[in-house]
């Protein structure tokens, strides 16, 4: 499972890391490449393309942004 940004009490946060389900291990792919820090946004599974699509968020405002985080080259 790969996972992007999002927020605590701490802040915002752009990172990406990806989690082994069967063994809970983390491993971090991105910290701060990329979209950049953000939260409240959505993100859809690219079954076909292998991919990643992350749509929008906020920052200090609204984002209106298109991404996309392909799973085999980790970019």
């Amino acid at each position: 499972m790969d996972i992007f940004a999002g927020f605590t009490d701490e802040g915002r946060f752009g990172d990406t890391w990806r989690v082994d389900l069967s063994s809970g291990a983390r491993t971090r792919i991105f910290e701060r490449e990329g979209p950049g820090l953000r939260c409240l946004h959505s993100a859809s599974h690219d079954r076909r393309g292998r991919r990643m699509i992350v749509y929008g968020g906020q920052r200090s405002g609204s984002l209106d942004d298109i991404w996309a985080f392909d799973f085999a080259a980790n970019t």
